[in-house]
């Protein structure tokens, strides 16, 4: 009987110990640190339903911009493949980004459009999803903007 119960406590130590092969799960600031492509923007005034302007608000020059994200804090837009005609550098603008409220919500600050400020909604090593209340043309409009890892 001693021998069943020691044999049993063995099996159930070496079947309970961690897999030395697992990794442990990234951080939110390991997550975001890569370079993403802006895919689509939902809008909505007040209450409405939201509804794709990716194509309405950006030019086709614009869409393919890649955000390039780094651990430091900060960021780097630069111009797509599709160049825009009037662009003179690769890079469209430089900011900071900092997370807020235990990583909840991020602030992206610039020299062109100040602070804004975003929900996070989805942060995954491919999807990158944030909304927040954005103005457009002197009107508050609810987006959600949506990013996917290059």
């Amino acid at each position: 009987m001693k021998k069943l119960l020691v044999l049993s406590l063995v099996l159930l130590t070496f079947s309970c110990s961690k897999d030395s092969n697992s990794s442990p799960m990234a951080t939110k600031t390991q997550l975001i640190s890569k370079t993403w492509r802006q895919t689509d923007i939902l809008a909505s005034l007040g209450a409405g339903v939201q509804t794709s302007v990716f194509n309405t608000l950006l030019t086709t020059c614009q869409q393919d911009n890649l955000w390039q994200f780094n651990s430091n804090g900060t960021y780097t837009l630069f111009e797509g493949p599709s160049r825009c005609p009037t662009s003179t550098s690769d890079v469209v603008t430089t900011g900071t980004w900092t997370f807020q409220e235990n990583e909840k919500k991020i602030s992206f600050t610039d020299a062109v459009n100040g602070t804004q400020n975003f929900t996070i909604l989805e942060l995954t090593s491919t999807t990158m999803k944030l909304t927040g209340v954005l103005t457009y043309q002197g009107t508050p409009a609810n987006v959600t903007v949506i990013f996917t890892a290059v």
